[in-house]
């Protein structure tokens, strides 16, 4: 529901509309909530701004606020470039907004204003505002300053990060936590754009790790993260000092405001899991960490909500990456797992299959006892289940079940509608397929049911791999292949399957003029299927068959008019091909 000050600023909006350009019937508010981007309602939109723009110095302070909540909410929607520009274009309009304010309501929205035209543009405005924001990160009232800092933290230029980096770090050490903690985050969104201009970066993050206030400590926590991402053997002391945190954290040693769903601060808690993944944990942190895990998971297993469940899954995580499967966590990890497993709840199984696979890329035989679970999941109404079902079968695949398992993906395969998923997956099915292969017959079967089941959403890894078999196959084998082939050519295929095949028959069929006749009946049949079942140009479907036709011709021995004739009547349908593909198949 849109709050009342809303409201009433939408129909301010619409009584303008109305007395200015006379547009009776135009509800400003229905133009915005339905993100309408038909021109006609853009150039309403986009006139309406130009409008309130013209008025906007001559207004009263009441009339200023509800034209900024105005332009606050269209930057927020997806309209077109004009608009998007015209919006621009109030950044001097607000950053004057900001300057003759007198109270801290009207900093606030004159700030919240400048950071949505921010985002929504190309960020240039903050040019404007660095005075501005500089001004006010200097001043002393912690509000203005977090505010200020806000702004600060959408820096889109290099140029920008060594005018505003010693006021920020000055602030660092500002009594307010609210204040540090918004520093911070400053200096990380910095980090990220320039490190080559934060030589004490390190040794600020590593004082706010330890800051008494756990806001700033939990704030330093995205900083930890990058910077042990990047060089995880530079900071040794760093998992002593998290661990450490975080046992206080567990313990509930933090304000009761840090703590969600009864558990306390789940956010930092994660955060911490997630930095400990990338450290390199000595053996004496690494054995006092079960213990804190332990708590952790105890506290949480008994709460079924997703809060706990986030908290579970970043435990089991941490135990798979950190412990060996003769570990007692490991074993404890494999239990809470079942708990995923086991719940009614997509997200939950969801993120249960993604933990399995993981486990299963350590040790496989942990899953033997979820079999059942991973059979309903391919069955799972829910496609993402039935994705992350796909690829932990992949996992699961060994040289006594490669066949069983692929056949059953295959089979899958063909009931997702999203093309770049079949398109991605089917490649790593062909890949699967490869590394397991021990019969270059059921290799190249495989792939051809994979084309079958992705029809046109099928890799081009896959067509390729298959002419590849062909190309380095044996006489014998060629032979075998060709029939299955010529099998499939009389079934239902895809566009690209068949042109897959034609291709294979036109350079590897080497029968005489009488088998070639019904081979060619078989070929023209297809181009027909092809036409009814499909939307595609009939020239393109032509053009395949007679470049196969063609290929085939050139090794045939002796008289050939009775083909030839048969092969000029099929191609009467096709009369709007053009003389030049005739030329280069004859």
């Amino acid at each position: 529901m849109m709050s009342g000050i809303m409201n009433k600023t939408f129909n301010y909006a619409v009584d303008m509309l109305r007395s200015t350009y006379g547009a009776e019937s135009v509800d400003m508010k229905t133009l915005f909530q339905a993100l309408s981007t038909f021109e006609e309602n853009d150039e309403v939109i986009l006139k309406f701004l130009k409008h309130i723009k013209t008025l906007f110095d001559g207004s009263s302070l009441h009339q200023k606020r509800k034209f900024l909540t105005v332009v606050i909410f269209c930057s927020q929607q997806c309209f077109g470039s004009d608009i998007k520009l015209c919006l621009g274009g109030f950044g001097p309009v607000v950053i004057t907004y900001i300057e003759r304010s007198k109270t801290i309501w009207d900093k606030k929205l004159g700030y919240l204003t400048l950071t949505s035209l921010i985002e929504s543009n190309s960020g240039e405005i903050i040019y404007l505002a660095v005075n501005t924001t500089l001004k006010d990160i200097s001043s002393k009232h912690s509000v203005l300053i977090t505010m200020a800092l806000d702004v600060a933290c959408h820096l889109t230029s290099v140029d920008l990060v060594p005018v505003l980096l010693p006021v920020v770090e000055k602030r660092l050490t500002h009594s307010e936590a609210s204040v540090r903690s918004k520093a911070l985050i400053t200096l990380h969104s910095m980090y990220r754009l320039a490190p080559e201009f934060l030589l004490n970066y390190h040794n600020h993050i590593k004082v706010a790790l330890s800051d008494r206030n756990p806001e700033v400590m939990a704030a330093s926590l995205a900083c930890v993260h990058d910077v042990v991402k990047k060089d995880p053997s530079s900071h040794s002391n760093i998992p002593k000092k998290l661990i450490f945190i975080l046992e206080q954290v567990v313990q509930g040693n933090l304000p009761i405001a840090f703590s969600r769903h009864g558990i306390s601060a789940p956010n930092v808690q994660i955060q911490i899991l997630k930095i400990l993944h990338c450290c390199e944990i000595d053996e004496k942190w690494k054995a006092s960490l079960p213990n804190v895990l332990s708590e952790m998971m105890n506290r949480c297993q008994n709460n079924k909500n997703n809060v706990a469940f986030a908290v579970l899954y970043e435990c089991i995580h941490t135990v798979v990456r950190l412990y060996k499967p003769s570990h007692d966590m490991f074993k404890s990890a494999l239990h809470i797992l079942r708990k995923f497993l086991s719940s009614n709840q997509a997200n939950h199984l969801a993120a249960g299959l993604e933990l399995l696979t993981l486990v299963t890329n350590i040790d496989i035989s942990c899953c033997f006892q979820f079999q059942n679970i991973i059979m309903k999941s391919m069955e799972h109404p829910d496609e993402t289940i039935k994705k992350q079902t796909l690829i932990l079968l992949q996992a699961l695949i060994t040289n006594e079940n490669y066949k069983v398992i692929c056949s059953h993906m295959i089979r899958q395969l063909d009931r997702f509608e999203k093309p770049f998923f079949v398109k991605s997956f089917s490649e790593k099915l062909a890949i699967v397929a490869e590394k397991f292969v021990h019969d270059q017959g059921w290799l190249i079967s495989t792939l051809h049911s994979i084309m079958r089941a992705a029809r046109e959403n099928v890799s081009p890894y896959v067509s390729n791999r298959i002419l590849t078999y062909f190309s380095k196959a044996s006489s014998t084998d060629v032979s075998a292949e060709l029939k299955q082939c010529h099998q499939l050519l009389i079934g239902e295929l895809s566009f690209h399957h068949y042109k897959v095949i034609a291709n294979i028959i036109g350079k590897y069929c080497t029968l005489e003029e009488n088998s070639l006749e019904s081979l060619i009946d078989v070929l023209i049949k297809q181009a027909h299927l092809q036409l009814k079942t499909t939307n595609l140009v009939p020239e393109e479907v032509a053009f395949v068959l007679l470049m196969s036709l063609k290929q085939l011709f050139c090794k045939v021995k002796g008289h050939y008019t009775s083909v030839t004739h048969k092969v000029t009547i099929a191609l009467l349908p096709y009369a709007s091909l053009s003389s030049i593909i005739f030329q280069v198949c004859y």
